[in-house]
């Protein structure tokens, strides 16, 4: 009984919810903070669950005014449940979370887990246990097993590794497991249209071409690329780059199930490495967008440098006075020093710049940078 109480205490159960557990970059970010204070992964599993399984989780709220929106939510998308390890887990976890109540969370608590991804006091993207009772509870629905059961065997997920992202296998996986056929990293097209088109827009009247290309690297599933080559008043091709098959087909689903995309003749898309070998020659390309491919990329062992490595490789394929506009949550004082070490690589003259905006999608800071490139020094 004592032993059974000892593992009790030092467990507690997490549950990452279909939004955060939508954007690997975010999972992880989830996941080194639980680390950082003192939190372990003692087991981990992907689930995705039908509308009964939400229900039977929730039934406590059953006649609560939330609760067909809290089924509809957490049934709409894979999740992440987590068993974590440590001193006072239940309690930590808990405060790593924040309030409950998210539109009171950002300001009073704007640091947490739901202050910083929660969109809703009903999306609002983790779940922790808050007794032992609960966790023992908990874990049974989501693993299938008693937390004993759980603990003495090997988890039948292998913890998250952000090594991964470097993997095609990874990626091909991600989009496979009943992922929406549209996500957006960071923002949506509206969020940060003003900012990305008229530069855009810019180049092209400058660019003396007969072939203007745009393009989005490591777009994955999103819209963007579709979106920027329906608004450009000024004739382009936008290809939006990707090396995962399985990205690219939920993408070109996308398209041809959406007007006015359907009925677009400038959007293409490529699968290919957007680290080396684009089929573009150097100095023909207008401006390439990345929203969220430097991000996953920087995140990897030895990311800096192959972040580094890429941003170089694509200032080649610009033209002069063509543009790289990289949108990121991440402040200057950490992605200034990759973006001034990719020029540098690249032996170019480029002037960098970096415009702090709000995200209309969530009322977060997002930091919008952009490389011209000038000439060779």
């Amino acid at each position: 009984m004592c032993k059974h109480q000892h593992i009790m205490s030092q467990i507690t159960f997490a549950l990452l919810k279909p939004d955060l557990a939508a954007n690997p970059l975010r999972v992880k970010s989830v996941l080194d903070l639980a680390t950082r204070n003192g939190l372990s992964i003692a087991a981990q599993k992907s689930v995705f669950w039908s509308r009964t399984d939400a229900e039977d989780f929730y039934k406590q709220h059953r006649n609560r005014f939330f609760y067909r929106r809290l089924v509809e939510y957490t049934s709409s998308g894979p999740m992440i449940a987590i068993l974590l390890s440590g001193n006072n887990s239940i309690i930590k976890w808990r405060n790593l979370m924040g309030p409950t109540k998210t539109f009171q969370t950002i300001f009073s608590h704007s640091n947490s887990l739901r202050g910083e991804f929660g969109l809703t006091d009903t999306r609002n993207s983790t779940h922790g246990s808050d007794s032992e009772e609960a966790v023992a509870e908990e874990s049974k629905i989501l693993f299938g097993k008693s937390l004993e059961q759980i603990l003495n065997e090997k988890p039948g997920d292998k913890p998250f590794n952000f090594g991964d992202l470097a993997e095609l296998q990874y990626w091909d996986a991600f989009y496979t497991t009943g992922t929406s056929d549209s996500i957006e990293w960071f923002s949506s097209f509206g969020s940060i249209k003003d900012y990305i088109l008229p530069s855009i827009e810019k180049v092209l009247l400058e660019t003396e071409s007969t072939h203007s290309v745009v393009l989005d690297i490591g777009c994955g599933v999103s819209a963007m690329g579709p979106h920027i080559a329906n608004s450009l008043r000024t004739s382009a091709d936008v290809y939006c780059i990707d090396f995962t098959l399985e990205a690219l087909q939920k993408l070109r689903r996308n398209i041809d199930n959406n007007t006015p995309f359907c009925e677009l003749t400038n959007c293409f898309l490529i699968k290919s490495d957007v680290t080396k070998n684009l089929p573009f020659e150097p100095s023909n390309v207008c401006a390439i967008l990345d929203k969220g491919c430097i991000d996953s990329i920087i995140r990897q062992d030895g990311g800096h440098q192959k972040a580094v490595d890429c941003i170089s490789y694509n200032l080649q394929l610009l033209y002069t006075d063509g543009i790289f506009i990289q949108v990121s949550d991440e402040a200057p004082d950490a992605r200034l020093d990759v973006l001034n070490h990719a020029i540098e690589r690249s032996q170019l003259r480029c002037d960098l710049t970096c415009q702090q905006i709000l995200n209309s999608d969530n009322n977060r800071p997002l930091y919008v940078y952009k490389i011209k490139k000038l000439c060779k020094t």
